[in-house]
């Protein structure tokens, strides 16, 4: 997530936990009813088994949760695949600060043992209620116990929800910020050394992978760089980097494919053929280096003209799109960060001819050049990073052309609920054809002493009233937002996953958000964003 100011914590936001930890035996039970019917999806050639076991004692089922609904009841049609999309995980390996150092003298093999003997240990606090064990259910409060981000419990009972809802996935897609916000400094407050940083970042990193890997381990898993998936710091993670080089040998997608691999130990990148859709590539970026927030750390030398690793990456994903064009390839896109502007600190400072953008103006410039330039082949693209739920549609001479999903967040941080999306895809084109929300509906303090009760928010095409996700059916929607206040109070219900606090937004403030969705040059974004705004 990008530096911003925080919303404000109005009261002790009692949060949600896991029921009963149950340790991996390789199968879910099928807890919950089928969300896509369907058989199951081999592996993707080359993804095939790196050694998760130590890893998938990890995963977690809360007992007697409550299951996710039917998503799309009526089936898929016969062409249609599904796939998981998680994003801004934030994983807390601090949380429990009494296993921290046992943490950063073990391996990261060893790192499952280590937290599900924090599940199972005592609570540190006088009076406080035992961590919940493999028979001892707890209140939901222990998903959030110990820090604001996402701790164990929560990436569990995220994954046993996603695991359990009865679909089977051909794929599933990580878009960054796997890290905790400030992981440094909560590194250093538990006063290791700080040598040793580098290294416990990225065994943190493979960590989540790993567990991520083990809950599907039939499905590739695609995962994205976030600006917060850092060895160096926030936006700071130079090319070359240790990190990059370690998740290049461990993420199966790209381990067995040299190219790839090439990629992203250089600069967090890649490129490698979608798993299901023939004759299309999927193109992860790292645009963190777009980032205006972007600072080269770790003693980076100085960037020789023509050399950031923004104008190289640039320069690559031409090269890929031009190559996959000349090919007759399609291609899909994924990155953490998306273009154009934030809407809540554009919103917060009251300045809409002078809006806060995400990227540095030349990287947003040259961005929409190169999708325009190529959008003959461009079947979608994916972002996180917000916090919330929200799209994007680019639009070029001949109107829109190229629709963006963000994803809503696992962490719970901004004031959001939990969630994650399930996407309906043609195995023809890979175009998204609709999602579902699935959130954690009782993260509230009402639900402190339930189970998790992971739920479908709603759908896409149901909710709003729409054949099929699609970017005429985006752009049709983005309009709706602007000029139907009915549609845009849904809209904003969904922003934060049916948050009562951060799901409001002030009547005057709406343009700033509502224009983010069309709108990424600063003029366009400034003439939109302050004409008067209808009621």
């Amino acid at each position: 997530m990008r530096a911003r100011a925080l919303r404000p914590l109005i009261g002790l936001i009692a949060l949600l936990a896991l029921a009963e930890a149950l340790l991996w035996s390789g199968v879910f039970p099928s807890a919950f009813p089928s969300v896509f019917p369907g058989p199951s999806s081999g592996p993707a050639p080359g993804t095939e088994a790196r050694d998760t076991t130590a890893a998938s004692s990890l995963l977690a089922q809360a007992a007697g949760a409550r299951a996710p609904n039917a998503l799309h009841p009526a089936g898929r049609a016969p062409n249609q695949g599904s796939f998981l999309m998680l994003a801004d995980i934030h994983f807390d390996p601090f949380a429990d600060p009494a296993i921290v150092p046992r943490l950063a003298a073990a391996s990261v093999d060893q790192w499952p043992a280590i937290f599900q003997s924090s599940l199972r240990s005592p609570a540190s606090s006088p009076g406080a209620e035992a961590s919940p064990g493999p028979s001892s259910p707890a209140s939901v409060a222990a998903l959030s116990k110990g820090t604001r981000d996402s701790n164990y419990a929560l990436l569990a009972s995220a994954l046993a929800a996603a695991h359990g809802s009865g679909t089977s996935y051909d794929y599933v897609l990580v878009a960054g910020d796997y890290l905790t916000h400030d992981f440094r400094f909560k590194y250093r407050a538990q006063k290791l050394a700080d040598q040793d940083f580098p290294d416990f970042a990225i065994k943190t990193m493979v960590f989540v992978s790993r567990t991520i890997q083990s809950a599907f381990p039939k499905a590739p898993v695609f995962g994205v760089v976030g600006n917060g998936d850092s060895a160096c710091g926030d936006y700071a993670e130079s090319p070359h980097s240790a990190l990059f080089a370690a998740l290049a040998a461990e993420w199966n997608v790209v381990a067995s494919r040299p190219d790839a691999a090439r990629d992203l130990a250089d600069g967090g990148y890649y490129a490698v053929p979608h798993p299901t859709v023939p004759n299309q590539e999927l193109i992860v970026l790292n645009s963190t280096f777009w980032s205006s927030l972007y600072h080269a750390g770790c003693s980076a030398p100085a960037d020789a003209p023509g050399e950031a690793p923004g104008d190289i990456e640039m320069a690559w994903l031409r090269q890929r799109l031009e190559q996959a064009q000349l090919a007759g390839k399609t291609a899909v896109l994924a990155m953490h960060i998306p273009p154009g502007f934030d809407a809540f600190n554009s919103a917060t400072q009251g300045e809409c001819a002078q809006p806060t953008a995400l990227w540095k103006t030349k990287y947003t410039a040259d961005f929409l050049d190169t999708v325009d330039k190529y959008q003959a082949i461009l079947r979608g693209a994916y972002a996180a990073h917000l916090h919330r739920d929200d799209f994007r549609v680019f639009t070029g001479g001949a109107g829109p052309f190229l629709p963006l999903q963000v994803l809503p967040p696992i962490s719970p941080i901004y004031l959001n609920d939990p969630a994650f999306e399930v996407g309906r895809y043609d195995r023809d084109t890979g175009a998204l054809a609709d999602y579902s929300v699935i959130y954690l509906k009782n993260f509230s303090p009402a639900g402190a002493a339930e189970p998790p009760d992971w739920a479908r928010e709603y759908s896409f095409g149901s909710a709003y009233s729409l054949p099929a996700y699609s970017v005429l059916n985006l752009a049709s929607l983005a309009a709706a937002i602007r000029t139907k206040p009915a549609v845009r109070n849904e809209f904003f219900d969904f922003y934060a996953a049916h948050n009562a606090i951060s799901s409001i937004v002030a009547a005057k403030d709406w343009p700033y958000y509502a224009c983010a969705q069309t709108q990424f040059r600063a003029e366009d974004y400034a003439r939109c964003a302050c004409a008067p705004a209808s009621k």
